[in-house]
């Protein structure tokens, strides 16, 4: 039996000063209704682990951007976690 391979995106945190970005992306082919059903909690997971403090549910005034890529990297940057497209859970 092989094991199947788990779907992953990647989302990035930037900051610039008070101002945040998440930058979303999800694997070249995956549906927008697929991306959408997840989107909200990967932001809410890249908020609470990139920048913990009182609010860390709190998403709102925060830029984001969805985008597909044909390849995600193997190495991730410090601001960079995967996500399972599942479930929107940050992975590792």
């Amino acid at each position: 039996m092989v094991a199947r391979a788990r779907k992953t995106g990647r989302v990035t945190f930037r900051t610039s000063g008070e101002k945040a970005t998440i930058d979303i992306a999800v694997p070249e082919g995956t549906k927008l209704r697929d991306a959408m059903k997840i989107i909200d909690i990967v932001k809410a997971e890249a908020v609470r682990k990139f920048q913990p403090g009182p609010c860390t549910m709190c998403i709102s005034g925060r830029d984001f951007r969805l985008r597909d890529v044909a390849v995600l990297p193997e190495k991730l940057a410090k601001n960079q976690a995967a996500f399972d497209l599942r479930t929107g859970k940050l992975i590792g």
